[in-house]
């Protein structure tokens, strides 16, 4: 055991040491003192680039190696964020806390645990369970309840590339939902980030949408974040009570696909929403979604003979025929957890292609009437739109709608007005 720790030691701090003899401090290859302020960095990297372009130095074979180690010396204190990384850890990157507590200890780096975007008015940094509250009780309610925050650990070098990538993300979702990031290192907010397993950690909140701590878990890109955070609020699926689901479900004409949940006790209910929605959203205007929270409706998930959590059931159009369960097979507990993001994946795929030709047909006036309303040069596109995304008409309709920041519900007028001055056009 003694012998192992050994060899992940030396193996931890190997690359530190190897780095120590090549790399170069940041403030030496800009002629800076520690405490240089932030303009005179610039000035600094400004005067040393415009001396050592190689551009201005076409006979000098080393013009291109001093103007690399000027642009990763500028990248490394540059900006505010990033300086304080550089600041504390210099050019030492930790893959777990281990490697991390291992060179405090040995004195390679400082033991300060410095927030991240401290420099970013635009993210909330979070600090105690008090302040949790007051955000995502006020500040996020600004934007319909909703909340998005990274929790990170300074020293997790999976962190520190994801900063600048967040904040792109955070720009992107101004007015969509609230930013925030808690640093777990901190010892106010260790009761916060008691259910984080991994850092770093994006989750949503939003109880306007009933989005209750929803991990993501794709690219760390920020336009894949946004678009799970604009799916994640699209109210396409139905919160059913007493009240609504008679008539919404068994008295409709329309396909169901409900999902009988429980509350916060079932992580798979909470494992199964996010896929719900992905679902609603991809099935959008072929099949209805909704769930049905039985923590809350007892009497009408008993009266439905709901034997566990998650339940999912398809209604079919015609309710004389019996719904189709989705249920457990072999043993595992709860497969339909992973049956849905497979199936949101499918249906999405499989969906456009066999309605190629509908789309085909209904997509071109809608598109004509979105770009009459703000771009009407546009309409002239519309062929070649249609050629280039066949097969994908959907994906083509929303990214239309997210360029003109807008949704099916705001445009939904738009299409009235043309249906009355088409109508009022026929009776001349």
């Amino acid at each position: 055991m003694l012998l192992t720790k050994l060899v992940l030691a030396l193996l931890a701090f190997s690359r530190c040491a190897i780095c120590e003899e090549v790399e170069e401090d940041a403030y030496v290859v800009l002629g800076l003192k520690k405490d240089a302020t932030s303009s005179e960095i610039r000035r600094a990297y400004r005067k040393l680039s415009l001396k050592h372009h190689p551009d201005k130095n076409p006979g000098d074979p080393n013009a291109d190696e001093r103007f690399r180690r000027i642009n990763k010396a500028y990248e490394q204190i540059g900006e505010e964020d990033a300086r304080t990384l550089y600041d504390a850890y210099g050019s030492a990157e930790f893959d777990n806390q281990w490697e991390f507590k291992q060179a405090q200890r040995m004195g390679k780096i400082k033991k300060m645990q410095s927030d991240f975007y401290v420099s970013t008015d635009y993210i909330k940094n979070i600090k105690g369970q008090n302040d949790y509250d007051t955000y995502l009780n006020i500040e996020a309610g600004l934007f319909g309840g909703a909340l998005l925050i990274e929790f990170y650990a300074p020293w997790c070098v999976h962190c520190q590339h994801l900063m600048p990538v967040f904040k792109k993300t955070a720009a992107l979702l101004e007015g969509v939902a609230a930013v925030a990031a808690v640093n777990c290192e901190r010892r106010e907010n260790k009761r916060l980030c008691r259910q984080i397993k991994g850092y770093p950690t994006l989750k949503l909140y939003s109880r306007v949408h009933d989005v209750n701590a929803e991990t993501y878990n794709d690219e760390h890109k920020p336009d894949v974040i946004y678009r799970w955070v604009k799916r994640s609020l699209d109210p396409a699926l139905i919160r059913l009570d007493s009240e609504n689901y008679q008539t919404e479900v068994m008295e409709s004409d329309d396909i169901w696909l409900v999902d009988f949940s429980a509350g916060a006790w079932c992580p798979p209910c909470q494992a199964t929403k996010s896929p719900m929605r992905e679902i609603a959203v991809a099935l959008k205007g072929l099949v209805k979604c909704g769930i049905i929270n039985c923590d809350v409706e007892k009497d009408l998930c008993e009266s439905q003979e709901v034997p566990h959590f998650p339940h999912l059931v398809i209604f079919p159009r015609n309710k004389s025929t019996p719904p189709k369960v989705l249920g457990t097979d072999g043993g595992n507990w709860y497969p339909q957890v992973k049956m849905l993001h497979d199936f949101s994946k499918i249906s999405q795929a499989l969906l456009n292609d066999v309605l190629i030709e509908r789309f085909q047909k209904e997509l071109p006036p809608k598109l004509k009437v979105l770009f009459e309303a703000y771009e009407p040069e546009r309409v002239e596109e519309i062929p070649a739109l249609m050629t280039a995304w066949k097969g994908k008409e959907r994906a083509l309709w929303n990214s239309m709608l997210e360029d003109y920041d807008t949704n099916e519900e705001d445009v939904a007028y738009l299409f009235e007005e043309n249906a009355e001055g088409e109508s009022g056009h026929e009776e001349l």
